[in-house]
């Protein structure tokens, strides 16, 4: 109990008195694994401090700090793997943030997909654990996968100076051809959806979640674009 205090007080400090971004996420880190492994009475004295966490994930996104932001991302994916619930209470500002991390493309070359791919993990490792959290917020369904879709559809096929539009545009799909025959191309961003997808349906109500995809990739091929070329 003593201990736990002394924890409490020492993450207060830090997380209102120290600027050095490291720090910060090294003891998110601690809060990270004590939340894991620990009694679940003393737990809900560092409950709070997931709050904290999360602000440092949007001061690292905020700063362009993005060794840190990749660090504080997988450390939740991992949190959330073992005990989701702290992230409960959190959970539409976590959408917001996945949202801002998602939507950013500018990010250096070699971290770009995977700091916008781990961003989209969070969500879904939390949503696997706790579906609720999806299946009584439609809206907030929606706005995620209409993210994650658009992620998808930034594919190098929208670029007409790129081989796998070229391998679209030049397929040998002709009159006479079957669907069937034809290569379906993925690209690494298609295939991560994909297997997103197939993870909320895991773990959504069927019948439900069918109906609101449904829908969004109805919207998608009524806007006026090519974008249905590619659903």
């Amino acid at each position: 109990e003593q201990e736990y205090t002394r924890y409490v007080n020492f993450f207060r400090k830090v997380y209102t008195e120290c600027n050095v971004m490291t720090i910060k996420v090294k003891v998110s880190k601690l809060i990270s694994e004590l939340l894991t492994y620990g009694e679940k009475e003393q737990n809900e004295q560092i409950e709070p401090f997931v709050f904290n966490m999360l602000a440092t994930a949007l001061e690292c996104f905020n700063n362009v700090d993005e060794g840190n932001l990749i660090e504080m991302l997988e450390m939740i994916i991992e949190m959330a793997s073992y005990e989701a619930h702290p992230f409960k209470k959190y959970f539409n500002d976590i959408v917001k943030l996945v949202s801002q991390i998602t939507n950013k493309k500018d990010y250096t070359v070699m971290n770009c997909q995977k700091i916008r791919e781990l961003a989209f993990d969070v969500v879904v490792e939390i949503v696997e654990e706790i579906p609720g959290l999806f299946n009584k917020n439609e809206n907030i369904l929606k706005s995620f996968l209409n993210n994650l879709y658009m992620y998808a559809l930034e594919t190098s096929v929208n670029d007409n100076s790129s081989s796998s539009y070229n391998e679209w545009a030049c397929s040998s799909m002709t009159a006479t051809t079957s669907y069937s025959n034809v290569k379906t191309i993925f690209e690494d961003n298609v295939r991560f959806v994909y297997s997103v997808i197939d993870r909320l349906d895991s773990s959504l109500t069927p019948s439900y979640f069918i109906r609101v995809l449904s829908e969004l990739i109805t919207t998608l091929i009524n806007k006026d674009n090519d974008y249905w070329k590619y659903i």
